[in-house]
């Protein structure tokens, strides 16, 4: 639970099923290669609040389930739309609940607002450009 930073090797590409559940100290995570983010892996990472990825293809079931402070998923993979095993991905996070977002590659924007599993969270899909103005204005 004291974990704070999870820096992924270059050749880690998943995150198995429950990895990281109940790791609430937990605030950055660098996912360079990670393909895959297993069911639970993140589960009640109360103290995550941004996950980058440059080449996510599948998230599970409830992947981030309880990660209150998660406002910032970001999916810069430009080959596809990352595929959602379930809509509640993201359930008891700031993205599902409030102001929180996940931003994507510009060009696949409306992709991922019509894709399986992520419609249920259409408004809250922003092009990845947005993100880097508003970090910028930081």
């Amino acid at each position: 639970p004291n974990l704070v930073i999870v820096d992924f090797l270059p050749n880690a590409i998943s995150i198995g099923n429950g990895a990281f559940v109940n790791c609430s100290a937990l605030i950055t995570v660098n996912l360079p290669k990670v393909t895959s983010i297993g069911w639970h892996a993140f589960k009640n990472c109360s103290s995550l609040t941004t996950i980058d990825t440059s080449n996510l293809m599948e998230i599970s079931n409830a992947a981030f389930d309880g990660c209150s402070n998660l406002t910032s998923i970001i999916l810069r993979n430009t080959e596809q739309v990352c595929t959602v095993k379930k809509t509640n991905s993201w359930d008891n996070t700031v993205i599902y609940n409030g102001t929180g977002y996940i931003y994507v590659p510009d060009e696949l924007v409306e992709q991922y607002k019509a894709a399986t599993y992520w419609s249920n969270c259409s408004d809250k899909i922003k092009p990845l450009s947005e993100y880097v103005e508003s970090e910028a204005q930081l």
